[in-house]
């Protein structure tokens, strides 16, 4: 009987250590794991720092005032967002929805007429909207 009984105190003791064993390696895991994401983490924000992330509620636009000129054709019947791409297709704007915003923010945006425009690349979405609105149009020779 004393033996039957250190049997069940070695394989209790057995058991125990496989536990402990289990235990140690779940969280030997789960600390790899964070070091990891961590790691991944500060990586991936230090790469990305000059990109925009589009999780963000910030909204790309360009500093101003400009560089070099680009004609910019707007069609007839254009809504905000369909300028906005057009711009953006352009290098004028830096996104669709800083100019929908400055498009929208601006009352006289309505006063927008078809044409062609002489724009700068890399304007503020505000300085292409106040562009528009003067209605400076180029004349285009056919």
């Amino acid at each position: 009987m004393s033996d039957y009984l250190g049997e069940q105190a070695a394989q209790a003791a057995k058991k125990q250590r496989r536990k402990r064993r289990l235990l140690r390696s779940t969280i030997v895991i789960i600390v790899v794991l964070a070091a990891v994401a961590g790691v991944g983490y500060f990586t991936w924000t230090s790469v990305t720092a000059g990109w925009t992330n589009p999780f963000s509620h910030e909204i790309a636009d360009y500093p101003g005032p400009g560089g070099d000129n680009v004609d910019v054709d707007i069609p007839v019947g254009a809504t905000g967002t369909e300028m906005g791409r057009i711009l953006h297709t352009a290098g004028v704007v830096a996104s669709t929805r800083a100019f929908t915003d400055a498009f929208a923010e601006n009352p006289q945006s309505a006063s927008i007429q078809p044409g062609t425009y002489r724009m700068q690349v890399q304007m503020r979405a505000a300085d292409a909207v106040a562009l528009l609105i003067d209605g400076e149009r180029v004349e285009v020779n056919v």
